[in-house]
């Protein structure tokens, strides 16, 4: 029945399975954020948010726009944050 795109969304879950990127996509759903506002929110390096960033953004999972020097990322599909709130829900039950 859901036999297509089983593969894709295995890599998608394994993109979702460290704490630091769903931190990071939390901090997303309010709103789009430049690398630098996500390490001093996060109180991560930025290196460390630009790798996991960049994880992110080859699953389609978040997207990013150019501006200057900045680079600005957003949440690509309301999909993946409903997605963490119900595991987050069932996490807390």
């Amino acid at each position: 029945m859901y036999r297509e795109g089983l593969e894709e969304t295995a890599e998608i879950f394994q993109a979702l399975s460290s704490e630091n990127r769903l931190k990071i996509l939390l901090s997303l759903s309010e709103g789009e954020k430049c690398v630098h506002e996500l390490t001093e929110q996060l109180e991560m390096t930025n290196s460390n948010i630009s790798h996991h960033l960049r994880k992110l953004n080859d699953r389609r999972i978040v997207e990013k726009r150019k501006d200057g020097k900045h680079r600005y990322y957003s949440m690509n599909d309301k999909h993946i944050e409903e997605i963490i709130e119900s595991g987050v829900d069932h996490a807390n039950e």
